[in-house]
């Protein structure tokens, strides 16, 4: 079960790739449960949930390869698994990364900073 690479440049993008590619187990196991999931009646599937399971799984079944889940890479695996699993799409939903979301300044920040102008 492979899908086609981000193709992003981003350096997360990069890193997720040659972490997946490393644990090559990851991404079918993920799919697997979260089928299962949609097998058992939801109709909506957690992505940290699927997650924690897989944490859960490779804790009691000691995977020997090196294996290890980092957090960062959650939103880019379950992008990945409805990539490849067409029937996770509407059960598994994806916010904006947070790397894309617009960077503003706290409003009160602003208004400190415009009286302090003032006052000088």
């Amino acid at each position: 079960m492979t899908a086609e690479p981000i193709g992003t440049d981003h350096p997360e993008d990069l890193e997720f790739e040659r972490w997946l590619a490393a644990h090559p187990r990851v991404l079918p196991k993920f799919v697997e449960l979260a089928v299962e999931l949609l097998d058992a009646g939801q109709t909506r599937v957690g992505a940290r949930q699927v997650y924690e399971q897989m944490r859960w799984l490779y804790l009691t079944r000691a995977w020997s390869d090196g294996f290890a889940l980092n957090n960062n890479f959650l939103p880019l695996l379950a992008r990945r698994a409805t990539e490849v699993e067409p029937r996770l799409k509407p059960a598994i939903r994806l916010r904006r990364l947070r790397r894309d979301r617009p960077v503003l300044a706290p409003l009160r920040l602003l208004g400190e900073r415009s009286a302090r102008r003032e006052a000088s």
